[in-house]
């Protein structure tokens, strides 16, 4: 590894991964959008600055309470300041850097979902590529025992029509050794829904829960007190794609379990929907 370091990617375009050669990031660097999102000049994590893409770095992006950070149910709203997290592990490396960027689809292009601000210090910052703004490091990151992560505030869109926010990131682990043998670069596309309802009523109609996380073979999702009727539960990809869906009917309490033994390590979100209220809840494999 280098030891200048560079990016990470996730969408409403979040976006990690270190960049070798420079202690700044890709955009301050003259090297433009990296993460992955229309526009980018190509993704560090997949051949444009680095290997490709190494499964021994875990990538996450997390959008989570302003307050706690803890993860938000039912989907974000407009005009609201959430808390997004791009994190993951790497084992036996020291230093990471990254991007990050966040996009909703137009119809025609992927555009500026929202406004990053930093919430303090000097390390990261918030630069101008293309139509997006850019999160990227100023300076090579520290790991913490082979884990790391970095948060920002992410205010969504006051008004618009988009349902769905993609986070993009890429990241790059080193081990500082000043050779670019043995990075472990990564990068995520992150999608999460708009909520269609309030959080009153979602938590009042649904008390949820799917545990293990992280899971391994088998994901138990259960609901508590729920009232009698359908429930529609889905669960949903990095990139929001729907990859289990079914429908029950429910009465009190109810639990069911999934095999999810052929799904691929990343986070995914479990939605269940009952008439006009939902939520989600997110898990990692």
């Amino acid at each position: 590894m280098k030891k200048r370091i560079l990016l990470f990617t996730t969408s409403i375009v979040l976006l990690s991964g270190a960049i070798m050669s420079y202690n700044a990031g890709p955009v301050t660097s003259g090297l433009g959008n990296r993460t992955g999102s229309q526009g980018s000049i190509a993704n560090c994590a997949g051949g444009g600055c680095h290997a490709s893409n190494n499964s021994a770095t875990f990538l996450s992006v997390t959008l989570g309470d302003s307050v706690t950070g803890l993860p938000i149910n039912g989907g974000w709203q407009h005009d609201k300041t959430y808390k997004v997290t791009v994190g993951g592990t790497s084992a036996g490396k020291t230093k990471y850097g990254f991007q990050l960027s966040a996009v909703y689809f137009d119809g025609s292009a992927e555009v500026q979902a929202g406004t990053f601000t930093i919430i303090s210090g000097t390390d990261v910052s918030v630069k101008p590529s293309g139509n997006l703004s850019i999160v990227e490091h100023n300076q090579k990151l520290n790991m913490n025992l082979g884990a790391y992560a970095y948060t920002v505030y992410w205010k969504a869109p006051p008004t618009g029509a988009m349902d769905s926010v993609r986070f993009y990131a890429t990241a790059n682990c080193v081990n500082d050794d000043g050779s670019t043998a043995g990075d472990q670069p990564n990068s995520i596309r992150q999608a999460y829904h708009r909520q269609t309802t309030s959080v009153a009523e979602v938590n009042a109609n649904i008390r949820l829960s799917a545990f293990p996380s992280p899971l391994t073979n088998q994901l138990t999702i259960a609901m508590e007190g729920a009232e009698k009727g359908q429930y529609t539960i889905n669960v949903f990809d990095a990139t929001g794609k729907v990859i289990s869906t079914q429908t029950e009917q429910v009465s009190g309490n109810y639990s069911t379990t999934l095999n999810t033994a052929s799904w691929a390590a990343g986070m995914y979100h479990v939605q269940v929907k009952h008439g006009a209220a939902q939520k989600t809840i997110a898990v990692v494999k």
